[in-house]
């Protein structure tokens, strides 16, 4: 499991770290989280886990089937989003539960889809812009093909000067 990106750990019931891998390690020294050691409490390694965690190792006790957990953590502090992962498993050779765990900082992901939505909010009000000037537009042939029809009628009948002077 060391050579996988993400951040990746194993929790026992007792809520213990039992095994990190390289990539939660590099991720913690890269965002200046003290490292997780094997044996120590979850809620001290890494603080910003969901409290469900803990609920989580004690519903390791019911029987099967257990369902994955799909989690988004935001951490403020340090800007981040994560994507947190866990599902328990339990070892039929030692019968106990753990929770193994994968985290994906999708910081990145999410200030992408963002901007996406504000680049799709802003080609939305150049459409409405565009079906507004094409509106107005077609009202303005109108008025204008009005006036064409009055000037022409103007010219064919005996109309006073100054209504001829005003439709030019």
């Amino acid at each position: 499991i060391d050579s996988i990106s993400d951040a990746v750990l194993v929790i026992d019931a007792e809520n213990r770290i039992v095994l990190a891998n390289q990539g939660l390690k590099q991720w913690q020294q890269k965002y200046g989280y003290p490292p997780a050691e094997i044996g120590t409490s979850v809620s001290t390694s890494l603080p910003f886990l969901p409290p469900y965690l803990t609920e989580t190792t004690r519903m390791s006790l019911l029987p099967p089937p257990f369902r994955p957990v799909e989690h988004r953590i935001i951490e403020k502090e340090r800007n981040l989003t994560l994507e947190l992962s866990s599902v328990v498993s339990n070892t039929t050779a030692r019968e106990s539960h753990y929770v193994l765990c994968v985290i994906r900082d999708s910081t990145q992901q999410v200030k992408i889809d963002n901007e996406l939505a504000k680049l799709q909010k802003l080609e939305s009000l150049g459409t409405l812009a565009g079906g507004i000037a094409h509106d107005f537009n077609n009202m303005l042939s109108a008025i204008l093909a009005s006036l064409s029809l009055a000037k022409r009628e103007a010219n064919q009948h005996a109309v006073p000067d100054t209504l001829t002077t005003e439709l030019n």
